[in-house]
């Protein structure tokens, strides 16, 4: 008689694990459910166009100080006419000075040999980053690692108070110049650009895309745009109210 009783209570005691196993089961099903449906990202509608060419890209990825873009200079100068190369950016920006001479050699192959920029932001375009990718011929940015922020130009000082009022002068009226170039190359004015840096101004992949700062995104380098591209117009749409 016990011994039937111990069987009882051993089938009874696997009884009850088993369907706590099977309950603790089903919950971790719905859990990785849960997860899955919440991390899932939502992208929209595009089309694939084309990849970069690895021999002729350029990639930003560090500050930009003297010397940082030599390299990529050296690229595009040696470039034959009508050929497309690629800058891959992942930079918290950097000096203005070698940024902007790094935007005329783009130019400057653009006029002279029709040498074409598509840019990459591949992580961060911050500062004088936002501002090359604002230059090239186009540009796109990847869907979860990309975003791009705006702002005024910083700097730190030092020297005699004359000598500092003075070199503030001579900066303010250097930046002017570069601010009404990128205002134009932007498609805003001058007053448009200084109120939209007055604070910085963050973007991230999708409102990069949503507001025309950049013409798509880039997911391991194969490009895409929204099918609905021929309402995008690059760049500032939302600000001039189109």
């Amino acid at each position: 008689m016990k011994i039937k009783q111990r069987i009882f209570t051993l089938l009874a005691v696997t009884a009850i694990v088993a369907i706590a196993v099977e309950a603790r089961c089903s919950d971790l099903t719905k859990v990785k459910q849960l997860h899955s449906e919440s991390t899932q990202v939502v992208t929209p509608k595009t089309r694939s166009f084309g990849t970069l060419n690895a021999e002729r890209t350029i990639i930003i990825d560090s500050t930009i100080r003297r010397g940082t873009l030599a390299d990529g200079t050296a690229l595009i100068n040696n470039l034959k006419k009508n050929q497309t190369y690629y800058v891959i950016i992942d930079t918290p920006g950097g000096s203005v000075d070698e940024g902007m001479a790094f935007i005329r050699t783009m130019q400057t192959a653009k006029k002279l040999k029709n040498n074409k920029s598509v840019c990459i932001i591949n992580g961060a375009a911050y500062s004088m980053g936002a501002i090359i990718a604002s230059y090239c011929h186009q540009t796109y940015i990847d869907p979860i690692l990309g975003s791009m922020m705006y702002h005024q130009v910083a700097l730190g000082v030092r020297g005699q108070l004359i000598q500092i009022t003075q070199l503030l002068a001579f900066v303010a009226r250097q930046v002017k110049i570069i601010e009404i170039d990128l205002a134009s190359q932007m498609g805003i004015t001058y007053d448009q650009y200084k109120k939209l840096t007055t604070y910085e101004y963050w973007l991230t992949s999708e409102d990069a895309v949503k507001l025309g700062y950049v013409d798509g995104f880039a997911t391991n380098y194969i490009f895409t745009v929204p099918e609905e591209k021929v309402t995008l117009k690059r760049f500032f749409r939302s600000i001039r109210g189109e």
